[in-house]
């Protein structure tokens, strides 16, 4: 899996994104995973979760999550 990278992958989109932009991410709930402590070597949920901290500190964002299955 990938989502290890999803701080990288914010970090190098944020710039490029416009004002009033929609910037749209899948699977940042990890079917739980990302509410509960990750194991020290769950690199993925560690990467859900800091991308989830980045999204929600962020003073230019506005996050909306729609938990659609």
């Amino acid at each position: 899996m990938d989502k290890h990278q999803y701080p990288d992958a914010l970090h190098a989109a944020l710039p490029k994104l416009r004002r009033g932009g929609l910037f749209i991410t899948d699977n940042t709930l990890w079917s739980g995973k990302a509410a509960r402590p990750a194991a020290a070597d769950d690199a993925d949920t560690q990467g859900v979760q800091e991308f989830n901290r980045l999204v929600y500190a962020s003073k230019e964002l506005y996050p909306v999550s729609d938990p659609v299955a």
